[in-house]
């Protein structure tokens, strides 16, 4: 059987997880909650996890299933709710089991894969926001310097780039700069922020730089400047051109996704701040500020039914097998009809083709003479 050490938490040599009377002696073992306790973090775990892999499916379906959202920007938002999918799928079963066994239930190696991936899509999720905000200023500023950036191969570029960002950052702890191990009640795993070698020492701050300050630092940049430069354009025409109007739509939505992620992990990242410190924080608030960053793998879907006339057209569609029976109203022409995707996803049998409409103005014929009046 795996020793535990002092602080309850396993060497990187443990292979099996501490047992619950080796850990009775430290304040932050799963013996400082109660049964009751466990069974409600597991409760609150398995919602954030069932009600995230629905949403974000559903949501990674919409994008799929219907050209008409096939946009750059629309590139950006998928891949946000594809990685809070793989969140939602690849973390939380690990998560529900262990509160319900009131410790973790999987050794070392399930306990590194599960910090790394939560570690790393949460980084992918904002870092995208940062990439998109960014592509969008561009794009706005310096049209004609960039045309790739507005292409579907452009979007996968930077959202690949993103990806690959993020995996670097949350690839060294696994390779000795800095490590993950137990966290929050001995139940969920996450960087060992208590960890205080000069390595660790090193790695907290750089993370802290390029994983959260620099984002929201061009998060912030670029919607500012963007939001300055469209209303300089609006008061030069007389009407608002449709391109300051989707400008102005897009980067609302990218402040506000920021703005949710920053409420969902900024009590997390002032409690690692604390204890990176040297300071000490309670068992209590290090499981609250854990299980309340969770909410942000769910809220995005939120955001695009709210924000995004498009997205909820095309949701309402994709349910209810191309039919809408809120009937939604968009400007685009494209939504005349459910998309032809949905067809081959949802029903095997053809769907039945709408008349055109014809929106041209009809002459208007001539006036009959009364029956009986004289020639």
């Amino acid at each position: 059987m795996a020793s535990a050490g002092q602080n309850g938490t396993f060497s990187a040599m443990d292979t099996m997880a501490p047992t619950p009377e080796a850990l009775t002696s430290d304040p932050t073992t799963p013996a400082y909650f109660t049964t009751e306790q466990h069974l409600l973090m597991a409760v609150w775990l398995g919602f954030i996890g069932s009600f995230g892999f629905v949403a974000n499916l559903l949501t990674v379906l919409v994008f799929w299933c219907f050209k008409s959202l096939r946009t750059p920007f629309h590139l950006y938002l998928g891949g946000i709710a594809l990685s809070d999918l793989l969140v939602a799928a690849l973390g939380s079963p690990f998560a529900v089991a262990s509160a319900v066994g009131e410790r973790w239930l999987f050794g070392r190696a399930a306990c590194v894969w599960y910090a790394f991936v939560n570690y790393f899509l949460s980084i992918v999720s904002i870092v995208t926001m940062a990439t998109m905000s960014f592509s969008r200023y561009w794009l706005i500023i310096r049209p004609q310097s960039a045309p790739r950036l507005d292409s579907l191969f452009g979007a996968c570029v930077v959202n690949a780039f993103a990806w690959c960002y993020s995996f670097f950052w949350t690839i060294m702890p696994v390779l000795g700069w800095s490590r993950f191990t137990q966290v929050a009640a001995m139940t969920v795993c996450s960087l060992d922020w208590d960890h205080h070698t000069p390595m660790s020492k090193s790695y907290i701050p750089v993370a802290f730089l390029t994983c959260l300050l620099l984002p929201l630092g061009v998060i912030i940049f670029s919607v500012v400047k963007t939001t300055m430069h469209l209303r300089r354009a609006a008061e030069v025409e007389d009407e608002v051109p449709n391109e300051v109007r989707v400008g102005r739509k897009t980067m609302r939505i990218t402040l506000v996704m920021a703005g949710c992620w920053l409420v969902a992990w900024l009590p997390y990242a002032c409690m690692a701040l604390v204890i990176a410190a040297g300071g000490h924080v309670s068992p209590t608030v290090e499981v609250l500020t854990t299980k309340f960053a969770k909410t942000s793998y769910i809220v995005n879907t939120i955001i695009y039914l709210i924000m995004e006339k498009e997205f909820r057209k095309s949701l309402v569609l994709l349910l209810f097998c191309g039919r809408d029976p809120f009937d939604i109203q968009v400007d685009q022409p494209a939504y005349e009809k459910a998309d032809v995707y949905v067809e081959r996803l949802v029903t095997a049998e053809p769907m039945v083709e709408m008349e055109p409409v014809d929106l041209r103005p009809r002459q208007q014929e001539p006036a009959r003479e009364p029956f009986g009046t004289p020639l």
